[in-house]
């Protein structure tokens, strides 16, 4: 028996209607994996600040709560070195 072109067309329209949503839930997980990090609203000294002698203190304040296990901080010296956290 001869199959039809409608036979042939219907797994290729899957195919592709497939493809397509697969292609689009990505996109869309990745970007809402984007607004799932804390972003800096404001820090004390200025962020990119270059200071004569090293602040009393650093604030740091964020959009949303820190996760103390994913979260790295880093502060570098006049030297470029980076300067040990406790």
């Amino acid at each position: 028996m001869q199959s039809s072109r409608s036979d042939r067309v219907a797994p290729r329209l899957v195919r592709v209607a497939t493809i397509v949503s697969l292609t689009l839930a990505m996109l869309l997980g990745v970007r809402r994996m984007g607004w799932a990090h804390a972003t800096l609203l404001r820090s004390e000294p200025a962020a990119g600040s270059r200071l004569a002698a090293s602040p009393p203190s650093v604030r740091l304040v964020f959009s949303e709560a820190m996760e103390p296990a994913l979260a790295q901080l880093s502060i570098v010296g006049a030297n470029g070195q980076p300067i040990k956290l406790v």
